[in-house]
Parts: structure tokens; sequence; C-alpha cells
């Protein structure tokens, strides 16, 4: 565990400080995913639950509330139809 930030030092020097101590000492050497890029994070609180609807391949309008839902069936329903063989 760290120490407790002094008093008299800004939060940055004190921070700035561990980390170059963390360099120096050897930390940061051979960490798991070195060199590769970090996943795709967002700060959006709804992000859980767009990942779940990508993995569970459901529909977006399974989320709308059912009036805009009717909406977006109507709005997509030429495209659907263009598809459907009979």
């Amino acid at each position: 565990m760290t120490e407790r930030k002094p008093s008299g030092v800004s939060f940055e020097s004190w921070v700035e400080r561990q980390l170059r101590e963390a360099r120096e000492r050897g930390s940061f050497e051979g960490l798991a995913g070195t060199g590769k890029p970090l996943p795709r994070t967002t700060s959006d609180e709804l992000a859980w639950v767009r990942e779940k609807v990508r993995q569970e391949e459901l529909p977006v309008s399974a989320l709308l509330p059912p009036g805009l839902a009717v909406a977006k069936e109507v709005e997509d329903l030429p495209g659907r139809l263009g598809r459907e063989r009979s």
C-alpha cells in the first residue's frame, strides 16, 4: 500500500513521483498486454447494455419503449420487406 500524500505536496507531484519510482524499480516491466492497445471503454453508464445487445445479437428495438419500438419497426419495414423471399 502506498503512503499517504504528504501535506504541502501537490497531488500531481506526489503521483508523478510514485510513477517515476515505480518505473525505476521496474514495476511496469513484463506486464501482460504490454504493447497492445487498451480495450475500448466508455464512461457511458449504458455501455454494458450496448455490449449485452451486441453479444446477444438483439434488435435495437428490444431496448426501446413500446411506442418508439413500433415507430422503429414501421421505419424499418420497407427494408425488411425487400429482403423477404415470399
